[in-house]
């Protein structure tokens, strides 16, 4: 069986450590990105990831931004942003889908509070 290997963006390793276990995947790979470091990856070449992770929202950017550079690299695969709570986790991935639509993203709340939807 492959291994996947999740893009974490804008994470530490202390923050990916404490993602809860399902999101981290066992057996699974985690490369850690800064945001410019994911603009400047070349997925022309090679197999591109099928799992992305990052913050719902950073001081340099948000889940919608980073969906449409994915898009535009040519990702398909799943998306998912982490927040500690979200009031309505709908709209975000509504203006996701706006901009990425060929993205399979979710919102994952960390208070418990948001289920991931099956995709």
């Amino acid at each position: 069986m492959d291994r996947t290997e999740i893009i974490a963006v804008a994470f530490d390793p202390a923050e990916i450590e404490a993602l809860p276990r399902h999101v981290r995947m066992p057996g699974s790979t985690i490369v850690p990105h800064s945001i410019d470091s994911l603009r400047s990856l070349d997925w022309t070449r090679g197999t591109p990831p099928n799992f992305v992770i990052s913050p719902l929202v950073t001081s340099l950017f948000d889940a919608q931004e980073l969906a449409g550079i994915l898009a535009a690299k040519g990702f398909r695969g799943r998306y998912i942003a982490i927040a500690n709570s979200v009031t309505a986790p709908s709209v975000i991935r509504n203006d996701v889908a706006r901009v990425a639509p060929s993205l399979h993203f979710d919102v994952l709340t960390l208070d418990g509070s948001r289920l991931l939807r099956e995709v």
